[in-house]
């Protein structure tokens, strides 16, 4: 690693003017600066566009890339093909960072020679109301091991976010978030886990989500089933496959009880009314 290595923060943007200003100037004032910002606008048709490249025009950090619609995955693969920094992070556009958060998991990563570090997040709803904790940070840092974390996520104790995250750019597969799905960071992190060695979750609330009715997985109607849910069945149904495949070795799985994958299906969150919508597993688009 170099003494100031060069992170790529990936911002999949789609239709969001009001709230892109505030998630793209809270990454420019990082108080570590060597920073590749790749803006993807997928296809957006009420201006965002034009928008991401008068910000590009305010900070030469910024790069701009404009799709054909294709949804959030499709964006961020872009993204990563584009990506040149040895580090990766991600923000979703309704959503913004305190300024130290990449300092924060930057040092993580040095201090406990991890490949990837995560922090705390809080969520606000639209009406400006604090959320319950989904995870709770950890008081003091806490390094472990890819197991560990994988039984932690099932457990419901660990963040399968990736804007939480800094990960090594090297260990994301090529076409690494499965397109059409809304329940990718679960199914991604679950396949580049066996590979990502030593991960260290960080205390403090730094990512900041805006739980925004009418984003990808949130829905107001209570008669409308979002396609989350079928998505964290099948998650649930791979890491299943996971443990029976392991159940016999000294893997994820030693003495473990299939059932303790079944809150998954309940996608990692805390149940709100449905009429106040339904989140996404550990995700925050």
């Amino acid at each position: 690693m170099s003494d100031a290595p060069l992170i790529t923060v990936i911002v999949p943007v789609y239709n969001i003017l009001d709230y892109l200003p505030r998630c793209v100037h809270s990454i420019t004032a990082q108080t570590y600066s060597h920073l590749e910002i790749i803006l993807v606008d997928d296809g957006s048709t009420d201006g965002t566009g034009e928008l991401c490249d008068r910000l590009a025009e305010e900070d030469g950090r910024i790069r701009v890339f404009h799709k054909e619609n294709g949804g959030s995955s499709s964006a961020r693969n872009l993204a990563l093909e584009h990506a040149s920094g040895e580090y990766v992070g991600f923000v979703d556009s309704d959503d913004y960072i305190s300024p130290d958060m990449y300092e924060r998991l930057l040092q993580g990563i040095r201090q406990f020679q991890a490949s990837a570090a995560q922090v705390g997040r809080d969520e606000t709803d639209a009406r400006g109301n604090r959320l319950p904790d989904i995870c709770v940070p950890p008081r003091e840092p806490v390094a472990m091991g890819d197991e560990e974390f994988l039984k932690e996520l099932l457990l419901h104790r660990g963040d399968c976010s990736f804007c939480t995250k800094l990960i090594r750019r090297d260990l994301f597969p090529k076409d690494a978030f499965p397109v059409g799905k809304l329940n990718e960071d679960f199914h991604l992190l679950v396949r580049m886990l066996p590979g990502m060695g030593r991960l260290v979750s960080l205390p403090g609330h730094v990512y900041h989500v805006f739980y925004r009715i009418g984003s990808n997985s949130r829905k107001a109607d209570r008669e409308v089933f979002s396609p989350v849910f079928a998505d964290c069945v099948e998650n649930a149904d791979m890491v299943a496959d996971i443990v029976k495949r392991r159940r016999s070795g000294s893997g994820y799985s030693r003495g473990w009880n299939i059932c303790c994958i079944f809150p998954s299906l309940r996608c990692g969150r805390t149940m709100r009314p449905i009429g106040e919508s339904w989140p996404i597993c550990g995700g925050t688009g």
